[in-house]
């Protein structure tokens, strides 16, 4: 008579009880995997602002021109909606100080899950061949402000959203900050 060896594996029944407490663990987990996504979305966008105005500034001193940051909708030209994105541009010796007669440096796509706003309005900074910015558009004592947070909402209270000012020396500082 022939042995039967035992079969090894999992019953549906257990297959079934593990799919369930796994599909429960990552429900529980997934709140707050997308709160992180937010924060780092955020935090992100930040530091790339950041860095294009330092970019901005610094071509301006170093090639004692002139250089400028505006949003841009084409990454050609300036616009005036931020959350389109923007570019960085440098002048080539022309009196124009605009970016259709400089050379582009650096062009940043929007973010779609972030909403990015100029306080006062401003569309475009430009900075001196002394990394000041130009009175015209920042005045002097005064700050260009935008506000960054996740779109399109955020939690009233979470700590998502970034101020970022920019004095008219040029100097530059973000605040973090919560949701309205």
């Amino acid at each position: 008579m022939a042995r039967r060896l035992p079969v090894a594996g999992f019953t549906l029944i257990e297959l079934a009880v593990v799919v369930l407490i796994v599909s429960i663990l990552a429900a529980s987990a997934l709140p707050s995997f997308e709160a992180t996504l937010q924060s780092n979305r955020v935090v992100a966008r930040n530091n790339e602002l950041l860095a294009s105005l330092s970019l901005a500034r610094s071509e301006a001193i170093k090639t004692n021109l002139g250089a400028g940051i505006c949003a841009s909708t084409d990454g050609a030209t300036c616009g005036n909606d931020w959350n389109a994105g923007w570019i960085v541009w440098g002048e080539q010796g022309v009196d124009d100080n605009s970016p259709q007669a400089a050379e582009i440096l650096r062009v940043t796509g929007p973010q779609p899950r972030l909403s990015m706003v100029s306080v006062g309005g401003i569309d475009q900074i430009n900075f001196t061949p002394r990394g000041l910015a130009d009175p015209t558009d920042i005045a002097i004592g005064a700050t260009a402000d935008f506000t960054l947070q996740p779109a399109p909402s955020c939690t009233a209270g979470a700590p998502f959203r970034r101020d970022l000012a920019i004095s008219h020396t040029g100097q530059l500082r973000s605040i973090k900050g919560s949701c309205p």
